[in-house]
């Protein structure tokens, strides 16, 4: 099977997902759609793409300058980036489109500026992560040791 077939997996019907009672996610359909979505995400930069990119499309410039401004450190890695390169947002920006997340329009005439703007999917996936992003607040201290653990392992 090639990469990109492996990637295309047809979508789950709810029905399927749902064991036979009904009530509660079958351990294998609900773990591979998780994985799905994790390597979705796995990229040091696809969320900062993504957030940037939710109130509407923005030229590459703005897109980056956008990102640059907010980037923060987020206690997870020891290498504190203080700006994102260009050649890491244009292949994280190549992967998005890859993965259908973000499209990219050049204007025909000159200056040839690239416009690019989420996708329906990466809208609904921005929608589906918002209750996720709650978690951390409430575990606030479990995340601060996982943080402390993974900075002594390195």
């Amino acid at each position: 099977m090639s990469h990109s077939e492996h990637r295309r997996r047809p979508e789950t019907n709810s029905a399927e997902v749902t064991s036979s009672t009904g009530k509660e996610p079958r351990d294998d359909i609900f773990t591979l759609n998780l994985r799905h979505a994790l390597h979705i995400l796995n990229g040091e930069w696809i969320p900062d793409v993504l957030v940037a990119l939710a109130d509407g499309p923005k030229q590459y410039t703005g897109l980056l300058g956008t990102i640059r401004e907010k980037t923060h450190e987020d206690g997870w890695s020891e290498t504190r980036h203080l700006y994102l390169q260009e050649s890491v947002l244009n292949r994280t920006l190549r992967r998005l489109e890859r993965e259908e997340l973000v499209e990219r329009h050049r204007e025909p005439t000159f200056p040839y500026r690239a416009r690019y703007q989420l996708t329906s999917a990466a809208n609904e996936l921005l929608t589906a992560l918002t209750p996720l992003t709650e978690w951390p607040k409430h575990h606030a201290d479990l995340v601060s040791r996982a943080q402390q653990a993974g900075h002594r392992e390195q």
